[in-house]
């Protein structure tokens, strides 16, 4: 499903209902990143946050809570306790939450996007990316119902 949903001849809506239902994961090392990307994708971010921060079985804090100083290799914690691919959905906190982006096709971030979210449940979310092209600061917080952002970016970004 998660698979189908990214290449997109599945809906991105039964994904998320499906996980949002579930409340952690239960996906590969694989599916993980693709799962959190598909639902900041899609606007879906209230959903991956709740996956990302869960303390149930199926989740990273769950991993931490049972002594965890690496990632497992499965989500029960049986067998190999090192295995940092599960981690590469940690980019969604970048790509998904701080909103930094390279268009399609763009390398080396010569050409950057930044739309940040902060979901349901955050007060505030900040970060810096080093690119090549020179350090891109986010910082969002809550105010009332408002979602406040700075952003430092290159010259060159700060239009993009």
């Amino acid at each position: 499903m998660v698979y189908a949903a990214w290449i997109g001849i599945d809906a991105p809506s039964r994904v998320m209902k499906f996980y949002q239902e579930k409340g952690h994961f239960d996906t590969g090392f694989l599916a993980t990143d693709i799962l959190c990307d598909v639902l900041f994708q899609n606007g879906y971010a209230d959903v991956a946050y709740q996956l990302l921060s869960s303390e149930s079985h199926g989740s990273f804090l769950y991993m931490k809570r049972h002594g965890a100083t690496t990632l497992w290799e499965n989500w029960s914690g049986r067998n190999s306790h090192s295995h940092p691919m599960f981690g590469a959905c940690t980019r969604q906190i970048f790509e998904g939450i701080l909103g930094i982006r390279q268009p399609y096709g763009s390398f080396g971030y010569e050409t950057v996007t930044i739309t940040p979210t902060l979901p349901c449940g955050m007060t505030n979310a900040s970060g810096t990316l080093e690119t090549p092209k020179g350090k891109i600061t986010v910082s969002l917080h809550r105010e009332g119902d408002r979602v406040v952002n700075d952003i430092t970016a290159p010259e060159f970004l700060t239009n993009t």
